[in-house]
């Protein structure tokens, strides 16, 4: 993840009940999304947080990164140095920097369903099974998206992703699975990335994404 310089790199910290992301700062990839419970607890400069995945092992090297959509975000290196249940004890090596905005907006989108064809699961030795089942995304991006899943999908494999945007509207979608994690209860998840996308679906999910946030906006106020 690209850092900027200048005035903009000040030290900063999120504080308790901020959503964060891990990345693994090979890939840019996000690990999982967490939440902040506890911040320098008893002054021992660790970052308590909640997580849905329970695969990040003690010593992993993660980066941490929070903000707001359309707002400054901030990252900073860290190691996994204590885990209890779903709760990991993160330790900063760095101080905070100022990074550039993600390429797209995410948008949390409950009730929103689509149809997957995978290519590829971790189920017995059928690795290179294709399965079509029905799937809630989890989120949104004109960039990917984070599905449930009935099984593990296997990383790089190819997916279709056919979404109901609404009674009257759907599209298709090819893409690649760029991480999978299970949530606590045991459930599957998975991250797309949408490959081979014109720019006149991309500006057509970035319209619906736009008008969905929009209408959760009047919804609030």
């Amino acid at each position: 993840m690209k850092r900027s310089g200048g005035a903009h790199g000040r030290t900063t910290s999120p504080k308790v009940g901020s959503d964060l992301e891990l990345i693994d700062p090979h890939t840019g990839d996000e690990v999982t999304r967490a939440e902040l419970i506890r911040l320098n607890a008893g002054g021992d400069g660790l970052l308590r947080v909640d997580v849905d995945n329970l695969e990040l092992e003690i010593g992993t090297q993660i980066e941490i990164v929070f903000g707001n959509p359309g707002d400054a975000r901030y990252s900073v290196p860290a190691a996994v140095e204590k885990r209890h249940g779903r709760t990991l004890s993160l330790r900063p090596i760095a101080p905070w920097n100022r990074v550039q905005q993600r390429a797209y907006f995410r948008l949390p989108t409950p009730g929103l369903t689509g149809t997957v064809v995978a290519l590829g699961h971790e189920s017995g030795e059928e690795l290179d099974r294709t399965s079509r089942f029905e799937t809630r995304i989890l989120d949104l991006s004109a960039g990917g998206a984070a599905i449930c899943s009935p099984f593990r999908l296997r990383v790089e494999s190819a997916v279709a992703l056919d979404l109901r945007l609404s009674a009257h509207e759907s599209t298709t979608m090819q893409g690649e699975v760029r991480r999978v994690w299970t949530t606590p209860r045991n459930e599957p998840r998975a991250g797309i990335r949408f490959v081979d996308i014109d720019d006149e679906l991309r500006q057509r999910l970035t319209r619906w994404i736009f008008e969905a946030q929009a209408r959760r906006a009047r919804g609030a106020g």
